[in-house]
């Protein structure tokens, strides 16, 4: 599904990378072929079925074939993912970028507070390119502050993968299920965007 507009909002910069022109923040290594956030149980937001999308940043060519989540509560359901990749190199402009058919669903049971690991397609990220990473049904995110720093990951001291303080995702139970680019990246989709803040996931089996 391409998903085209007409009309180009222009995005406020990726907090602390430099918008167009790459980005970075912490460092943090890899560990175990996986980014790991340092995830805060405090400051959670409500759970949702609705779509959520994260942003990141290709520092070097970067390969991932599993995703791992933090997830709000109790239960059960079935996760889809989807990626996204920009168009144009150091351009935060999505408007004329492709969204997958998923790359990948699980039907688990998940904790609260716990994490959950789904095998998707191996997916990879040319260098130098923004990125978005979604997510559609099931009460499954929780997010937390991260002021105004991205965090780098880094592979033998050398950043691989950014991911960008910049978070998406609709309210639960939303009649738009579509996952559509947001409008701040120059898409046509309507979702909440709080400040500062990143989604609780991880990707996993990079290279």
């Amino acid at each position: 599904m391409r998903i085209d507009s007409g009309y180009y909002a222009q995005s406020r910069t990726a907090q602390g990378g430099g918008g167009g022109t790459g980005a970075t923040g912490t460092n943090i290594a890899i560990s175990g072929g996986a980014t790991v956030i340092p995830y805060v149980n405090a400051t959670t937001q409500s759970p949702t079925n609705s779509p959520c999308w994260q942003l990141y940043y290709a520092n070097q060519s970067v390969t991932f074939s599993q995703i791992i989540q933090y997830t709000y509560q109790l239960g059960s359901n079935t996760w889809n993912w989807y990626i996204s990749i920009a168009p144009a190199s150091n351009s935060l402009n999505f408007a004329s970028a492709t969204v997958s058919s998923s790359i990948g669903s699980s039907n688990v049971s998940y904790t609260s507070g716990g994490t959950t690991t789904t095998n998707v397609i191996s997916q990879t990220v040319p260098a130098g390119y923004y990125f978005l990473v979604g997510c559609v049904i099931g009460p499954y995110y929780k997010t937390f502050n991260a002021a105004s720093q991205n965090y780098t990951f880094t592979s033998s001291g050398i950043p691989k993968v950014t991911m960008i303080n910049r978070c998406w995702w609709r309210n639960h139970g939303a009649a738009d299920q579509t996952m559509n680019i947001p409008t701040q990246l120059g898409g046509v989709g309507v979702y909440n965007e709080p400040t500062n803040t990143i989604w609780c996931i991880n990707l996993g089996n990079i290279s």
